[in-house]
């Protein structure tokens, strides 16, 4: 079988990554007990493919010609319950006018904050879409990169998607300049994306600006190959660095 997709007028997306182990044994050829439980959770379409393979294809003896059945399975939800991911991020965007001045900065920033409040990174790396972010609360970087260009193009504003080392984030236009946004590397719950807290910190103090950096015990799970390169660094920024760790061996290396 194939993963479940969700379409609800907008583009189809797949709901989960279909290469994860959750769905890998429905793959499996001559088993039972498979049996196949999935909720549906938002209002619109969900379509599934199942398909029904001979186990005696390749033995001449039992062959009876039929190499596979495909069937597909819909699923049409209406529940005022469970709204479609486009009501959703069109009564988010109403929201956002609402509490913003409505330029694009604000309402950027403002989508932004909100995307964030709304799933948790799915270490499990199943859940990939925007239905899934927004409608059972978790995702990989797939559903906080599509939930934030949704929000987006329902503001009107310009945006484009970015990949590269198996991750994707965002392209925003805002006030006539483009800037990159990862909404997953910005999650800072406790459900944290890969790399600890401290390296965000870090990086958010350097390429603020200014003159003075007060790094309250930001290199604490730091390992120590990237604390060296951070501190090597640090010394050519011309900047006055002020750390506040427990930890001098590091900062007196030379």
């Amino acid at each position: 079988m194939d993963v479940p997709t969700y379409w609800d007028g907008g583009s189809q997306e797949s709901v989960c990554d279909p290469s994860r182990q959750a769905w890998a044994s429905y793959y499996s050829l001559g088993t039972t007990g498979h049996d196949f439980t999935f909720d549906f959770t938002a209002s619109g379409t969900y379509r599934i493919y199942f398909y029904f393979m001979d186990n005696d294809r390749y033995d001449p003896q039992n062959d009876k010609g039929i190499y596979y059945l495909r069937t597909t399975a819909e699923v049409t939800v209406n529940d005022a319950a469970h709204p479609s991911v486009t009501q959703i991020v069109n009564d988010a965007v109403d929201l956002c006018r609402q509490e913003t001045n409505g330029s694009e900065y604000n309402m950027a920033l403002w989508l932004h904050d909100w995307t964030l409040d709304q799933l948790e990174y799915d270490h499990s790396l199943n859940w990939c879409s925007a239905e899934s972010g927004l409608t059972r609360h978790q995702g990989t970087c797939e559903s906080y990169q599509r939930i934030y260009s949704k929000l987006l193009d329902a503001a009107g504003i310009a945006n484009g998607r970015i990949t590269g080392n198996g991750h994707t984030w965002n392209a925003v236009k805002i006030d006539s300049k483009w800037c990159q946004m990862d909404l997953t590397w910005d999650d800072t719950s406790d459900n944290w994306y890969r790399d600890p807290e401290q390296r965000l910190t870090v990086a958010r103090a350097v390429y603020s600006g200014s003159p003075v950096l007060l790094l309250d015990k930001c290199t604490a799970a730091l390992d120590p190959k990237t604390e060296r390169e951070m501190l090597d660094r640090m010394r050519n920024l011309g900047r006055t660095v002020i750390i506040v760790t427990h930890r001098t061996a590091a900062i007196s290396r030379r």
